[in-house]
């Protein structure tokens, strides 16, 4: 479950070229160790932080003028597609809403991530840096929170469930298994006093999840207030569940012991610093990396640095004057990019299983490997097991390589990993690790002070 749950590039590139320019991928809420082409969902991977990029997946400067533009990647790499294997992408440096680029990765921004860069946080504590809690039991949040996030996804993104050949059930299994491996860890961290937790804050994030608009998403920050870190700046450390949501936990190894850092405000430099929360981590043209609001709701300017990315996944639509836009529903009329993939209007929302077949949005059709794909024709795509063989146009779905193969894209078969070129079966409990992407998916294995582990918590002082 550490593996993207996430659209793959084809999908985006072949079949709805403008999703790379205006629609990312999924949330990933459990760290940047997670894979890029696996069949897992991560826990909070509940498509409540989705934004968009400009529809040319550039954001502007209009300071200076420089800009980060993806429209010439030259690994066909959609803006935040294939985060967990940098060299695959040269757009790696722009993460979802709710993620920073950090050290080569993406961390969470958020409250429910686990921990492998650092993720979590929360409000202020009380009592002297002792955060007030109510009683916690990991397996009882664990299984709530799986429920609201897997219901979001039948709801307002079903593409999840179809690519990844699951359904609700199975998805409250699986990303309920994930987050229990985390909130045993911050259970530890409760008892030491440097969290706290709140069930009101819970429930306001279900209720957030269960109601909120599919296409701008759960407002923002909605679940912000689970956790509570009472870490402030320049105390110790090992999990970013431990800082308060104004610091993230500057750690750069699991297992090691770090201090809390001020996070990045809009607008700063985020190369060494997670952004806080509203804003993301994105690197422009010139090679900055700067905190760019990530907020901009239904209606209002987005792709400008001062303005930012849309919300949930509203497209942010337009030249200098771009706003952010509801996508357009099935059997709605949806326009044709131009030679660099830019579009003047909205387009389909790939992530209800909506995709633009001859200027008209349609359902998607998923196959695995053997079916056809990248036809603009057709609808027919590969599902999470396969790749297309062709990005420019019909082709077939071959299965994504195992081990000892060639990686593709940084993409492996289940149960293996991108071992630099090649895949390599993931690595079970006690086997050294140079990072958490090597150690075993389905048994949650973190790589923790250099080998393979479930996630334990450091009490550093």
């Amino acid at each position: 479950m550490k593996k993207a749950r996430q659209l793959p590039v084809q999908i985006t590139l072949s079949v709805v070229a403008v999703l790379a320019m205006s629609a990312a991928c999924t949330v990933d809420t459990n760290t940047a160790r997670r894979k890029t082409g696996g069949n897992s969902m991560e826990p909070a991977d509940s498509g409540t932080n989705m934004n968009s990029l400009l529809d040319a997946g550039v954001i502007a400067d209009s300071g200076s003028g420089m800009q980060s533009d993806c429209s010439g990647n030259p690994s066909m790499c959609v803006p935040r597609e294939l985060r967990g294997n940098p060299p695959t992408c040269a757009c790696l440096g722009v993460c979802e809403q709710g993620w920073q680029w950090q050290n080569g990765v993406c961390v969470q921004n958020g409250m429910m991530g686990t921990p492998d860069a650092g993720t979590g946080g929360g409000g202020p504590s009380v009592d002297g840096g002792v955060p007030a809690t109510d009683p916690f039991d990991p397996a009882t949040v664990a299984s709530q929170y799986a429920a609201a996030i897997c219901g979001f996804r039948t709801r307002c993104e079903p593409a999840l469930h179809d690519y990844f050949s699951s359904n609700e059930m199975e998805c409250v299994t699986e990303i309920g298994a994930n987050l229990r491996s985390t909130y045993d860890a911050f259970a530890q961290i409760i008892a030491a006093n440097r969290l706290g937790f709140s069930q009101t804050g819970l429930n306001n994030c279900i209720q957030a999840l269960s109601t909120a608009d599919c296409a701008s998403g759960p407002a923002p920050q909605a679940c912000s207030s689970v956790f509570t870190g009472s870490q402030g700046a320049g105390q110790p450390c090992s999990l970013q569940a431990e800082c308060t949501s104004d610091t993230f936990c500057a750690v750069q190894n699991l297992g090691e012991c770090a201090t809390c850092q001020p996070r990045a405000q809009a607008g700063q430099d985020c190369s060494a610093a997670l952004c806080v929360a509203g804003t993301d981590c994105l690197q422009l043209q010139d090679g900055r990396n700067l905190c760019i609001p990530d907020t901009a709701g239904e209606g209002q300017p987005c792709g400008q640095i001062n303005t930012g990315l849309c919300r949930g996944r509203l497209q942010c639509i337009g030249d200098m004057a771009a706003t952010c836009q509801r996508p357009v529903a099935r059997g709605g009329m949806c326009p044709t990019p131009d030679a660099m993939g830019n579009i003047s209007t909205p387009t389909c929302n790939i992530y209800q299983n909506d995709t633009c077949v001859g200027n008209q949005c349609v359902a998607v059709t998923w196959g695995g490997a053997g079916t056809t794909c990248g036809d603009p024709a057709t609808a027919d795509n590969c599902n999470a097991t396969a790749y297309c063989s062709s990005q420019m146009g019909p082709g077939t779905c071959t299965g994504l390589p195992g081990m000892g193969a060639a990686c593709y894209q940084g993409r492996c078969a289940e149960g293996n990993y991108c071992a630099g070129a090649s895949c390599a079966p993931e690595k079970t409990t006690g086997v050294a690790c140079a990072g958490s992407t090597e150690c075993s998916t389905a048994d949650n294995l973190f790589c923790i002070s250099g080998s393979c582990g479930p996630l334990t918590y450091n009490f550093c002082q």
